[in-house]
């Protein structure tokens, strides 16, 4: 009898640690947890980067003063920086990488849009006194770097979709080779959309 009543015992016991009783024909339910360090999901899609693009060769100069003294530099090379099915901004934003030397030097630079990393990347060979530009038409945060020997430079240029002032953002390669910055931008009141 002892026996008997071990083994129903044992039965009871391992039918029990099965997840199942023996008079019941349910699924056993699996439960994980997520691990504490794990991002939840956002509900909104992360911004799809502005393509760039080469300017037309018409593409006028911004109605601003060069940031530093005296006339625009010429520019080796215009880019723009967009996404067709956003509406232009009111305002022109540009930014120029600028070797002001009186030999051609060759660069890398990039330009990054937000999270998405570089959109632009290049290592160029600037003449003296000549420009790499870009016409910033998508809003966003971007950040413009130039390296030349073992210096380096970077901007941050935040545009947000209401921008209406015309910028002017520049990184610098000076005479002795040191990289500066600078900007300028008109100071026009912007007017915020209605609803």
């Amino acid at each position: 009898m002892v026996r008997l009543a071990l083994i129903l015992g044992c039965l009871v016991l391992l039918s029990g640690c099965a997840g199942m009783s023996t008079n019941s024909q349910s699924t056993p339910t699996v439960t994980t947890e997520m691990p504490t360090t794990a991002t939840p999901a956002s509900s909104t899609p992360a911004p799809t980067p502005p393509t760039v693009s080469v300017a037309p060769t018409s593409m006028e100069l911004p109605g601003i003063a060069w940031a530093f003294d005296g006339p625009w530099p010429d520019s080796a090379r215009r880019y723009v920086v967009d996404q067709p099915s956003t509406p232009p901004l009111d305002g022109t934003v540009s930014a120029y990488v600028w070797n002001n030397g009186s030999a051609a030097r060759t660069l890398s630079v990039s330009l990054v849009y937000g999270t998405a990393g570089p959109i632009y990347q290049e290592t160029v060979r600037l003449p003296a006194n000549e420009a790499l530009g870009f016409r910033l038409q998508e809003p966003g945060q971007y950040v413009l770097r130039a390296e030349y020997r073992n210096t380096s430079g970077q901007l941050r240029i935040p545009i947000e979709p209401s921008e209406c002032n015309d910028k002017n953002y520049v990184l610098r390669v000076n005479q002795s080779g040191e990289i500066d910055d600078k900007y300028t931008s008109t100071l026009v009141a912007c007017m915020s959309p209605t609803s």
